[in-house]
């Protein structure tokens, strides 16, 4: 409890709303009561939220950055044990972007779901993204256009719909080019190292069922 309490004091300072007098008149109650729980239900994982309840939740975290909000968010899903751990999808995203950003929340969203199935496939079917990114790569150039990426995960039958695909891939373009590079395309997509995929699979083999 101790360990908790220490890092989400430094994670996600919360702002009450208060103004830090003795008083307690039932405006200054009730501007108060809200964003604190909000809060709570943010330190306890909650996903959930109306676009009033996520005001009062800004409120209250209006003093940490974005990204100690995220880590501690994250952290928290993680030592919880979750049932659901992906939140891309959900009104809580948006305390972890700035209003400009909130346009791309859905395809972050499906960015989200596939780091996490690319990263089942390396286990379950083991299957190398980055051996298939260099042959999906025609011309050698170290480079994908948004349709071989496409092609590619398609090929890995990970479960998405082509219109999901679509909107991710260019999260891994930042120059907006219209190609992937194969560092952009590992980095967007939290794949592990080359070297780090290929012990996997090595350490999976032995436990591969006979056909």
């Amino acid at each position: 409890t101790t360990t908790t309490t220490t890092t989400t004091t430094a994670a996600a300072p919360m702002d009450t709303g208060g103004d830090g007098g003795g008083g307690g008149g039932g405006g200054v109650l009730g501007a108060t009561v809200g964003p604190c729980l909000a809060a709570l239900r943010f330190f306890n994982c909650d996903m959930y939220y109306t676009d009033d309840e996520l005001e009062m939740l800004e409120t209250a975290l209006r003093r940490a950055e974005l990204a100690k909000r995220r880590a501690f968010f994250e952290e928290s899903i993680r030592l919880r044990r979750r049932e659901r751990n992906l939140y891309g999808d959900t009104p809580v995203a948006r305390v972890f972007a700035s209003r400009e950003e909130w346009a791309t929340l859905p395809a972050r969203a499906v960015l989200e779901q596939l780091r996490a199935a690319l990263d089942r496939a390396i286990g379950e079917r083991h299957v190398s993204p980055h051996d298939l990114f260099d042959r999906f790569d025609d011309d050698g150039d170290g480079a994908l256009s948004y349709e071989q990426v496409k092609r590619l995960l398609e090929h890995m039958r990970l479960g998405f719909a082509p219109r999901d695909l679509q909107i991710a891939i260019p999260l891994a373009d930042e120059q907006r080019t219209g190609r992937v590079t194969h560092a952009a395309f590992a980095s967007t997509f939290g794949l592990p190292s080359r070297h780090d995929v290929a012990a996997r699979l090595r350490a999976a083999a032995p436990r591969r069922p006979l056909r």
